[in-house]
């Protein structure tokens, strides 16, 4: 659960990441390895313009031995920034941000993403709430 603190013009938000697992084989119905990761994300966030526009900024790292980071113990760190455009307040809202991945945690295929790269990303995305 993220945590936080806002100001009206300015915010943090801080989230921890602790998984601890037993990885079973498949050819053998014995237990594998266990595994453990953990990290943390951190956010900021300074209105430009009071309410509508937003300049942001993230950090993220996950460290462990699961099988998302490799079979050894590695680190991927995640760094970014963007704007985020208010346009009907929580309701309709528009980001833009380019991040640096230094070893993906994740494997997407929608954003062309496998566990271990490195390089930068660039996304946008409209969300709606009602």
């Amino acid at each position: 659960m993220p945590r936080g603190w806002a100001d009206g013009t300015s915010k943090l938000l801080s989230s921890i990441l602790l998984r601890r697992s037993l990885i079973h084989t498949t050819q053998k119905l014995s237990r594998g390895p266990r595994s453990f990761d953990h990290g943390f994300w951190l956010q900021a966030g300074y209105f430009l313009v009071p309410h509508k526009l937003e300049l942001t900024g993230r950090w993220s790292r996950v460290v462990g031995n699961s099988g998302t980071l490799g079979a050894a113990r590695q680190s991927a760190d995640e760094l970014a920034g963007g704007l985020a455009w208010y346009i009907n307040r929580q309701h309709v809202k528009l980001t833009a941000d380019l991040t640096h991945l230094d070893g993906a945690p994740i494997n997407s295929a929608a954003l062309d993403i496998t566990p271990g790269d490195i390089g930068w990303l660039f996304r946008t995305q409209i969300q709606f709430s009602f």
